[in-house]
């Protein structure tokens, strides 16, 4: 993979999203980060010259005008064309970049943050990528044509496609307390939106010498979580469509996955002690989960690297197990 630009502390604040409730992201390195944004595996046999940690370790240590290509794994993307959405922050930022890392021209788009996204693309520069910005709406099925036309006519192709943008409801609700046109608000924007994408990539996608399809979702999908029932249940309908895209492009040579991430760890989501421990210790890293690592998994499920993993949805949260009750802001 690539070192990118995001580890310094003066820098980790690009990768902040400053939203509430369960947030995707997730943590893969072995061991502690660093206040300087470097990873200590730690524990006996564990060196930062093992070649399987070399990746890992450098993924984020590169600022924006040191990242380098690295050599552990060639993900083949070089001069591929690479769509995320919602990459104005947070985890798509990260994919975003990382994507851009392994030379890929990256299409970031916004829903409402313009600002974020050109700051993305500034890092996807930085990183060795090209960049093109554009909005997206889930709750606006036009934009997709829109914005799959505008990729096409600034590249010419489109090899990947990474959903990564969501509409979160306002606040968390007990099932009794949703309004019906509420609720078809979160589902259909969640589902709707993520299949009008899809169905207008897919003659461009059709049309290149390979196609990847990710969709970031939640492991809480699988675990539950109180008070997300209208967000849980339009992430569950995107589990079923993968199945059965996976079904129907598979002939193609279409791969398609569900990335399923934890609760991510940023510097905007700041919690009472006491709840961060708690949150800690639900995966069985005993540890939060940091965007970064979702975006190399992302990365590998998006790249031709992935030659025959379809139809999965891959858990990348330190097997997060969820509360019985949902955590408050105040850490109850």
């Amino acid at each position: 993979m690539t070192g990118l630009p995001g580890s310094r502390p003066e820098d980790r604040h690009l990768l902040d999203e400053p939203v509430e409730g369960p947030v995707e992201g997730s943590h893969g390195e072995r061991g502690r980060r660093d206040h300087d944004g470097t990873v200590d595996p730690g524990g006996p046999g564990f060196k930062r010259g093992d070649a399987w940690w070399g990746g890992s370790v450098r993924f984020f240590q590169a600022a924006a005008g040191r990242a380098t290509h690295s050599p552990d794994m060639d993900m083949r993307l070089e001069g591929s064309v690479v769509v995320v959405t919602g990459a104005s922050n947070g985890i798509g930022r990260a994919i975003a970049v990382a994507f851009a890392g392994e030379r890929a021209r990256v299409a970031i788009t916004y829903h409402s943050d313009p600002a974020g996204a050109e700051r993305t693309a500034e890092l996807v520069r930085a990183a060795g990528g090209e960049a093109l910005v554009a909005r997206f709406s889930l709750e606006d099925v036009a934009t997709a044509g829109a914005l799959v036309d505008a990729v096409h006519a600034r590249w010419g192709a489109l090899n990947t496609l990474v959903n990564n943008a969501v509409y979160w409801p306002a606040g968390f609700l007990e099932v009794e307390a949703w309004f019906l046109d509420a609720w078809r608000t979160c589902v259909h924007a969640n589902v709707d939106g993520t299949f009008a994408l899809i169905q207008a990539a897919l003659p461009r996608l059709r049309a290149g010498a390979w196609a990847r399809i990710v969709t970031i979702s939640t492991g809480l999908v699988v675990d539950g979580y109180p008070g997300t029932s209208a967000y849980m249940t339009g992430k569950a309908a995107l589990h079923g469509l993968h199945r059965t895209l996976a079904k129907e492009l598979g002939p193609a040579g279409i791969l398609t996955n569900i990335l399923m991430s934890g609760v991510v760890a940023t510097e905007s989501r700041v919690r009472p002690p006491a709840m961060i421990d708690r949150m800690k210790a639900s995966p069985a890293t005993g540890r939060l989960t940091e965007a970064d690592e979702v975006a190399r998994a992302a990365v590998f499920l998006g790249s031709p690297a992935n030659g025959h993993i379809t139809g999965e949805a891959i858990r990348s949260d330190g097997f997060y197990v969820s509360p019985v009750r949902r955590e408050s802001p105040a850490g109850g």
